[in-house]
């Protein structure tokens, strides 16, 4: 069974804004916080950028920067909520808006949960920790607002994930594996005066297990000064 999420994206370009319309399939069983992302936070962001956006004036352009990030990640299932932390790498823009940003995050949770051995048999206690590894590559578009130093946006990419398991020695289930995950981006950056950003970002990982972590971050220009280029 699929849902599908609507959206409606305006897309500045130079002095026309087109309307791009389209709609995201997701399978049955994906973590219901990934939803929200479709449901809640992107029509709001919608709205803004149909007022604020700003083809006319001109936008600042990115080079290289360095970032670091920590938030919290809701993670599919018993294991619950834990922390997140990594960093990134953004390269230069390589088409209007259009960057390619590469990352490494960690995220560890611990959680406690109760298992029958057999049927009717009696309840065991243990104590586990999920720990995840991703090396990602996304694909972000920045949408600029109209004399303002905040830049919303919304990525999408791919990333590889090494995942373990800590469980009781005698649990039989796999304790680590390897899978290919899908990132959906959506967050907000601010330009300081001095070139640093600072930014919060939602990032939803469809994946196995499924994740939604909200970060909190600065990145640090490696080269050059951004700057706002005039059309």
């Amino acid at each position: 069974m699929k849902h599908n999420i609507f959206l409606s994206i305006v897309l500045p370009y130079r002095n026309f804004n087109i309307k791009s319309s389209f709609s995201l399939p997701f399978r049955a069983g994906v973590h219901p916080a990934l939803m929200k992302i479709g449901v809640g936070v992107l029509p709001w962001l919608n709205i803004l950028l149909f007022v604020f956006a700003n083809p006319v004036k001109g936008e600042q352009k990115t080079d290289h920067n360095l970032g670091f990030r920590l938030g919290i990640v809701d993670v599919e299932g018993t294991i619950g909520t834990g922390i997140g932390l990594g960093g990134h790498l953004a390269f230069p823009e390589i088409a209007r808006a259009l960057q390619i940003e590469t990352s490494l995050l960690f995220t560890y949770a611990s959680y406690n949960e109760y298992y029958r051995r057999a049927p009717g048999g009696d309840l065991y206690w243990y104590k586990g920790s999920f720990t995840d590894i991703s090396v990602n590559a996304d694909l972000k578009y920045r949408f600029v607002l109209q004399r303002s130093r905040w830049s919303p946006y919304l990525g999408a990419g791919l990333g590889m994930h090494s995942i373990h398991y800590d469980y009781p020695e005698w649990w039989t289930a796999d304790r680590s594996k390897l899978e290919l995950g899908l990132n959906i981006l959506v967050g907000i950056e601010y330009l300081t005066p001095s070139n640093m950003k600072i930014f919060t970002e939602v990032r939803g990982i469809v994946s196995g297990p499924d994740q939604l972590g909200l970060y909190g971050g600065l990145a640090f220009p490696l080269k050059g000064r951004s700057a706002t280029k005039k059309r």
